[in-house]
């Protein structure tokens, strides 16, 4: 549940409520990152994502809220980015929905 509320923090915040509380980008940021964007990966996808997927999109958001920590929809206009990058098949996962 911890891993699920840095995500939504991140990923739903606006911007400027995190500049204004003194956000600071750390390692377990990014552990959290990664995390919440394969399982929000795997729940949409219902496939693993590819390879370091989940690494270039925190670090697409990181250098997004690092340029203008008043950016609106960093998430969106990070997934398009990072999904044009990886145009490879994911690796499907067996789940009870499937």
């Amino acid at each position: 549940m911890k891993k699920m509320m840095w995500g939504v923090a991140l990923m739903l915040l606006p911007a400027a409520v995190l500049a204004e509380t003194s956000f600071q980008w750390t390692e377990t940021t990014s552990k959290e990152c990664r995390s919440y964007f394969q399982e929000s990966y795997i729940d949409q996808a219902r496939a693993l994502p590819p390879k370091g997927m989940g690494d270039d999109y925190c670090g697409c958001v990181k250098d997004a809220l690092a340029r203008n920590p008043e950016a609106a929809d960093v998430s969106r206009m990070c997934s398009l980015v990072v999904n044009s990058r990886f145009q490879t098949a994911s690796q499907a996962v067996n789940t009870p929905d499937n």
